[in-house]
């Protein structure tokens, strides 16, 4: 009767606790050498805890997992969840979040965790559909574009796969309708007579000093992408000129949209603008004639005199060309 009430105290502690009851149970003094598996969950939880108040959660995860499969509990789960927010793991961590909560038994863990985790994946969904939100908005070429859709809920984290297949679909779709309009535009060239058309060449000249570097250009023509590059490494601003286009066009009106994205590489004085992020942005109209070639250059300078700070000096201007002939050497 004395074994039966001390294993019932231990119980209704851990319980009041907050933690497993194996836990807390005594192995007698031979848990290195058991093979019960209420022993080894009960080594794994505990070394999981220690290792997470040391603040090594990628070691505290690996005992959690541990002493889960050997005896699943809330209380595990939600160190699971833990571990994996701390470690900055947030979609990982919030479908562990949504398991912990939808154990039956999760009050079990105490109260306190079950608002923590409810707390926690609301703050990490709404994170995870702002990063998706941006990254979307990133994509949009400059110039006009489509109404945006009414504002929707944060997409559940279950929902995430099929955002990205979205996305991949949503690009897919907008290669297709570049390929499209380039068809149109030779097309329109053949239909004008041929020897009639026009020709564009079209360059972008980088005359930005080294306190810019240039991470991504994009340039589109008549509604086609026909360049569209980003780089961190530094390659691209490497390129003082790069070809955007060349070939024949329809005489005529015709438009082309610039992007340039800019990250600050200030030194001395300047090293603040290491930080600092730029867009250009620009949309310029040009005219094409029959049996003549225009070149359109694309210069990224920067404008202002010495007064002018740094950060407002970046801007775009255009030249064109005009030569007779559908043959002239690009420049």
């Amino acid at each position: 009767m004395r074994m039966w009430k001390a294993i019932w105290l231990i119980w209704t502690a851990a319980m009041l606790l907050g933690v497993p009851a194996w836990a807390q149970a005594d192995d007698g003094g031979d848990a290195a050498a058991s093979t019960d598996p209420r022993v080894q969950a009960r080594q794994a939880y505990n070394a999981g805890k220690a290792a997470a108040d040391a603040g090594d959660f990628a070691a505290a995860h690996e005992h959690f997992t541990k002493a889960h499969g050997l005896i699943p509990t809330p209380h595990t789960q939600y160190w699971l969840a833990f571990c994996l927010d701390k470690q900055g793991k947030s979609v990982e961590a919030a479908t562990a979040y949504e398991k912990f909560l939808s154990e039956p038994n999760a009050a079990k863990a105490g109260e306190d965790r079950v608002s923590a985790a409810r707390e926690r994946l609301a703050v990490l969904k709404q994170a995870t559909a702002k990063k998706a939100e941006a990254e979307a908005a990133a994509a949009v070429p400059a110039g006009p574009v489509e109404p945006a859709p009414a504002a929707s809920k944060p997409q559940p984290v279950t929902s995430l796969r099929l955002h990205d297949l979205q996305a991949q679909i949503n690009d897919l779709e907008s290669k297709l309708r570049n390929s499209h309009s380039q068809l149109n535009l030779l097309s329109q060239t053949i239909l004008s007579g041929g020897t009639g058309g026009a020709r564009a060449q079209i360059q972008f000249l980088n005359q930005l000093s080294d306190a810019f570097r240039v991470t991504q250009a994009m340039f589109v023509l008549d509604g086609a992408v026909q360049y569209n590059q980003r780089d961190t490494t530094g390659k691209l601003a490497q390129q003082k000129e790069i070809p955007v286009f060349s070939g024949l066009i329809p005489p005529g009106d015709h438009t082309l949209q610039v992007l340039i994205k800019l990250k600050g590489h200030g030194y001395g004085v300047f090293s603040y603008l290491r930080g600092y992020k730029f867009e250009v942005k620009s949309t310029h109209s040009f005219r094409t004639t029959g049996g003549k070639t225009m070149t359109l250059s694309v210069e990224a300078y920067e404008r202002g005199g010495v007064t002018t700070a740094l950060e407002q000096r970046p801007a775009l201007r255009f030249i064109e060309k005009e030569a007779d002939g559908l043959n002239a050497p690009a420049q």
